[in-house]
């Protein structure tokens, strides 16, 4: 049951600790604003690019079924004016793309497309907030859960008719399936593990990542999740399972290894040269930056976590998690800030915690309650005005460096 596991301080036992009926009221709260808010800016018309092809895919495979994965892989590899835009093989969103085209009905659209997204991130709010609530307590859960709702990456991302928050989602329940089963015994957690990692392998290409992370903190718990726990044969066979069932579901819809290979690597080299540049390479400090130019003051925050005494008191495992898919990512030669996506949830739970840190000094401790939930209620409808300017305002379409630095006027 949510509110078993204590904070990591205690912060539960807490007189200023929200009481249970108070808690799940909030908690109800702030989905049902991510759901207005997402609802009100889902207005989206100019859709382009990647979107138009997704839709054009969802379309064909709506229309003819998973046969037509063949075909659009073939299609794919055989024209290099297409290596620009999505390869054919992020098979899970093209799949639900294609349910989304069946339930609005012929002919497909970009909005019907655009409602995958906008589904994806309302459920990254409900699942941001429970794994907070579980890791840490009540109140952080329902704090994150606040500026995961107003984030203006999760606000834009859930208008588009686009993979990224949609990718996001099974790589957070992953993490909080592995984060739940090095402190149970039960072997639903690796089940939900291995699933959420199938998905997110179905999904995008970069998401091979993630099983070798999970192996990793296997074999050095203690480094990635400053945890002892023994080596648990079932959560490595749930992720050797989700490599081999990813690979058998990509070969039973294109059955030709060769092709699929053609397919990625056509897309990769596109990514290396001409108009792709600016949108997907940098420094290795790019996500930081773009960041802190999308949402500067909780950007503050979370990297403050990392300074701060509450990351001595609380289990790390987040903490670190975040820290080292960010610097994996940050050397592969794609660079833009909807890829890691799955990042922002995480930074805005290290956010509240650095908040909730700050605010347990003396000075300031007697304002603890009230002070931390208004900051976050600042920091929030902040967010907001962000979004609302970079992206209705000023109509930012990719979050790139570049469009970012002149939504805020720091260059022309």
């Amino acid at each position: 049951m949510i509110g078993e596991v204590a904070a990591p301080d205690g912060a539960e036992d807490h007189p200023l600790a929200p009481s249970r009926s108070y808690a799940i009221a909030a908690a109800g709260a702030v989905v049902l604003l991510a759901i207005a808010v997402r609802l009100l800016f889902f207005n989206a018309a100019d859709f382009a690019g990647d979107e138009l092809h997704y839709a054009a895919y969802a379309d064909r495979i709506s229309a003819r079924g998973v046969s037509e994965f063949r075909r659009l892989a073939e299609e794919y590899a055989s024209d290099p004016e297409r290596w620009i835009y999505p390869p054919p093989i992020r098979v899970l969103y093209m799949a639900a793309g294609a349910a989304a085209c069946r339930i609005a009905g012929s002919p497909c659209t970009d909005r019907a497309i655009a409602a995958v997204s906008l589904a994806s991130g309302i459920a990254m709010v409900v699942l941001a907030l429970a794994m907070a609530w579980r890791m840490f307590s009540a109140r952080v859960g329902i704090l994150a859960g606040l500026l995961v709702a107003l984030s203006p990456l999760g606000l834009q991302l859930s208008r588009r008719a686009l993979q990224d928050e949609f990718f996001a989602l099974p790589i957070l329940l992953a993490v909080w399936a592995f984060w739940e089963r090095s402190r149970s015994t039960r072997r639903g957690w690796d089940v939900l593990l291995g699933t959420a990692l199938v998905a997110a392998l179905l999904t995008k290409e970069s998401a091979f990542i993630f099983p070798l992370y999970f192996y990793g903190a296997l074999l050095f718990p203690s480094w990635l999740t400053s945890r002892e726990f023994p080596f648990n044969r079932s959560t490595l066979a749930a992720i050797l399972a989700s490599l081999a069932t990813a690979g058998l579901i990509f070969l039973a819809l294109v059955p030709d290894v060769w092709l699929l290979l053609r397919v990625h690597n056509a897309w990769l080299s596109a990514t290396e040269t001409g108009e792709y540049v600016p949108y997907s390479q940098g420094r290795w400090f790019r996500y930081l930056v773009d960041f802190a130019l999308i949402s500067p003051a909780v950007t503050v925050l979370g990297v403050g976590y990392y300074f701060s005494a509450a990351r001595e008191k609380i289990d790390g495992y987040l903490g670190r998690f975040a820290l080292l898919l960010f610097l994996a990512f940050s050397l592969l030669p794609l660079k833009n800030l909807r890829y890691v996506s799955f990042l922002d949830p995480p930074l805005r739970i290290l956010a509240v915690l650095a908040l909730v840190s700050m605010f347990r000094h003396p000075a300031a401790v007697r304002y603890a309650r009230l002070g931390v939930a208004a900051t976050v209620a600042v920091l929030a409808i902040y967010d907001l005005s962000l979004f609302y300017g970079i992206f209705i305002a000023d109509e930012v379409y990719d979050p790139i460096s570049l469009n970012l630095a002149r939504a805020a006027r720091l260059v022309p």
